[in-house]
């Protein structure tokens, strides 16, 4: 017999389609509540990246079925990178330090890691990023500005005393200097007689993030690539518990970027940088294993959480498409971002931290870094530090949430989103490729454009209130008064480093002595770190061009709510401004 179609015994009538379909049927009947108005006009909301996001999401076969997600821990690793989840306590617990005073820097980290921090993110000073050695006024200028004041073994000794770096990971931001400072790091764990290969540690070697934070580099970014190189390998062969090479994301976020543009500028600079360690001497495989990456996580928790599943997918595709058979999870470092922070009301940072925490938690970071709730307006006091350190340990241990298996999977909103921020990622890394990679695009002003066109945008929504920054622009509280915070060093002062350096000037003379291969510097560095000699001193050690040093305009940092707190300082109302 003829099969027939579903009928509606009833009434003797095929029944309509919207009656077989759920989706259709509550479709249809939205749109006669409409009466006439446009659906997508009225229901849909378009966020900054493009993307449309839809009013309900149902089990509607997504782009790409079958199931496109995978399991936990297997390719393409959307669902994360470990097959049983994220076991509790699992992440790294990374807080990040910029203090420039290295006694008082040790003391944040003691306090920190006896408060149940497990990783320690220390960023340097401008003058070590930048291998100065504070000899003249101008370089002496740099010294303590953006970090910890920290020029050789022995002060890296008095910011780490009491840390143990056999059980406590190591994230060392030094700009495009990473290889001195590498040097100076594995001196001091000779020094402790603490087995290097034991260690956990990240020198982040970034040229392409160092230029747009600092404007430039210690000599032309064709050498700091080769450093890179030369680093990721001495880590391939020699420790294997570390990784050279950081791709950051921070500057283009804090600038204003979209997720899809950190993303996609993301997988730009990662295939850039294996084109690096593959003339190195790394294969694609051995030189992924040296990345990790490092992404803010923005006001939107949804699209927190997404941005770090798509970011597992795409590398692993970017990998495939490489050659690479069998490729491994990205390691991905998640930090709270300091763009959403406001200074005024900061007591609802707090609130933006918890949920940007929570959704790097969902989405599978491997370390977290939060925010302070008052770092938005100096230098972060003990509350602030111990509340931004406690929030992950609630989350952890008592909210259990490490405990859940994919805690997004099977939402189909966040498997829906997840997919279109990966397109449009693939999308932003293609068009890069086209106009010459990312290196190109960066120097040439190309990439900075477009996330100024961003923030543009981004500016004109927060200023029109289609995006809200609560406590500032929705629901300001007219009398409160502002906390009162130490500013942050704006420049630097002479310090014991400075003084130290003025009768010798410019010139290490210890850096002009120190001899060794251009194919294995660090068997030469790491002696020279442990002698005494300075970062400066290892950096002019070095074969750079320093008159072809690369130089841009420094990226901004921006924040949403600046634009509001401006008008209040300045007596002008929120709302009221012409």
């Amino acid at each position: 017999m003829a099969s027939q179609a579903p009928q509606d015994h009833g009434s003797g009538r095929l029944r309509p389609a919207a009656e077989r379909d759920p989706y259709a049927a509550w479709r249809s009947r939205v749109e006669r509540e409409l009466d006439g108005a446009d659906f997508r006009n009225s229901l849909v909301t378009r966020t900054l990246e493009g993307l449309e996001i839809e009013p309900l999401y149902t089990a509607r076969p997504a782009p790409g079925t079958p199931d496109p997600t995978g399991f936990p821990g297997l390719w393409p690793y959307v669902r994360g990178s470990r097959p049983s989840g994220s076991a509790e306590g699992s992440w790294l617990r990374c807080p990040r330090y910029e203090e420039s005073d290295p006694e008082a820097l040790r003391r944040e980290i003691v306090a920190d890691l006896e408060g149940g921090a497990t990783a320690v993110w220390l960023r340097l000073d401008r003058a070590a990023r930048l291998g100065l050695e504070g000899g003249g006024p101008a370089e002496v200028q740099q010294i303590g500005r953006g970090g910890a004041a920290i020029s050789d073994v022995s002060e890296l000794e008095r910011a780490l005393g009491g840390v143990p770096l056999e059980r406590v990971a190591l994230f060392l931001d030094a700009g495009a200097n990473a290889l001195p400072a590498a040097a100076a790091v594995l001196a001091l764990l000779e020094q402790r007689r603490t087995p290097a290969a034991e260690a956990r540690l990240f020198f982040s070697a970034d040229p392409l993030s160092a230029l747009c934070r600092d404007g430039g580099l210690p000599g032309s970014l064709v050498e700091a690539q080769q450093e890179m190189g030369l680093l990721a390998l001495h880590c391939a062969t020699a420790l294997p518990q570390a990784r050279a090479v950081a791709v950051s994301t921070l500057a283009y976020h804090g600038a204003g970027a979209h997720a899809a543009q950190e993303l996609g500028w993301a997988l730009a600079t990662g295939v850039h940088y294996l084109r690096c360690l593959e003339a190195a001497g790394l294969s694609p495989e051995a030189g992924a294993r040296q990345l990790a990456f490092r992404f803010a996580v923005g006001r939107d928790l949804f699209a927190g959480v997404a941005k770090l599943r798509a970011a597992r997918r795409l590398w692993a595709e970017v990998l495939r498409q490489c050659g690479v058979e069998r490729p491994e999870p990205p390691f991905i470092h998640a930090v709270a971002s300091q763009r959403t922070l406001s200074r005024r009301d900061p007591w609802l940072n707090m609130l933006r931290v918890t949920t940007q925490v929570f959704a790097a938690i969902v989405g599978g970071a491997d370390a977290i870094t939060s925010a302070a709730f008052d770092e938005a307006g100096g230098r972060p006091e003990v509350a602030g530090r111990r509340l931004a350190r406690n929030t992950q340990a609630i989350l952890a241990e008592e909210s259990h949430l490490g405990r859940v298996v994919d805690p997004g999977g099977g939402s189909y909103y966040i498997e829906w989103r997840t997919q279109d921020l990966g397109r449009a990622a693939w999308l932003e890394l293609q068009e890069i490729e086209r106009q010459g990679g990312m290196a190109a695009c960066l120097v040439s002003g190309e990439i900075r454009r477009r996330a100024d066109e961003t923030w543009q945008e981004r500016r004109r929504r927060l200023e029109h209130r289609i995006d809200a920054v609560t406590g500032v622009s929705h629901f300001p509280e007219p009398p409160e008064r502002p906390l009162e915070r130490a500013p942050r060093p704006a420049s630097g002062r002479p310090t014991r480093r400075a003084r130290r350096f003025e009768p010798r000037g410019r010139a290490g003379d210890r850096g002009a002595a120190i001899e060794m291969d251009p194919r294995r510097p660090l068997e030469a560095l790491i002696p020279a770190a442990g002698r005494g000699a300075t970062l400066g001193e290892l950096s002019r050690a070095l074969t750079r061009s320093r008159d072809g040093a690369a130089e841009v305009e420094p990226w901004p940092r921006r924040r949403d709510a600046a634009l509001f707190e401006d008008l209040r300082e300045a007596g002008v109302a929120p709302g009221r401004a012409e």
